[in-house]
């Protein structure tokens, strides 16, 4: 596991710093698939094979292996040593957001909360995650449900003042 963490890691790093390497498209997909291959259960592994699908633009494969990266621990307790440290976490909520999964990014943030309700980074998250949905609700506005985006507004505007206060009071 600790193999598989280092080579998302490198892989990262081909994906920013050394993006203007010729090859740095190949190599992050050897990375990837050398990580997946020493440890297919390591939710590391899936977030950073989403992380390098979202860069190729192919949200709905970035999208599947987000799900792979929940599905491996978000039905374990928190003490769990098989839930990632908290901010891989943090970054996972950044991941579903941007591919649209804003309720399970909401999920996520809500359990991030209750580990620790200091971080202005992870009521952001949750308050963009909000009004991205209630965007969606808007624009899909269903008969039986017209005002249901309202009601994520309101979510995220809960979430967005306390990110808000937490930012002027840490002086962030």
């Amino acid at each position: 596991k600790k193999l598989a963490q280092t080579l998302c890691g490198v892989a990262e790093l081909y994906m920013t710093d050394l993006s203007w390497e010729e090859d740095a498209e190949a190599r992050c997909e050897a990375l990837i698939t050398e990580a997946m291959v020493l440890a297919p259960d390591l939710a590391d592994s899936w977030q950073t094979v989403a992380n390098v699908r979202i860069s190729q633009s192919r949200v709905d494969d970035a999208k599947t292996a987000l799900q792979r990266s929940l599905d491996l621990w978000v039905d374990l307790a928190p003490e769990d040593p098989g839930v990632p440290a908290y901010p891989t976490r943090v970054s996972l909520v950044r991941l579903l957001v941007e591919v649209g999964m804003e309720e399970k990014a909401l999920d996520v943030a809500d359990r991030l909360i209750l580990e620790d309700d200091e971080s202005v980074e992870v009521w952001y998250l949750g308050g963009f995650a909000g009004y991205n949905m209630g965007e969606k609700l808007k624009n899909e506005a269903k008969a039986d449900e017209p005002e249901a985006w309202k009601s994520a507004w309101r979510t995220s505007r809960k979430w967005l003042t306390r990110c808000l206060e937490l930012f002027k009071r840490e002086e962030y």
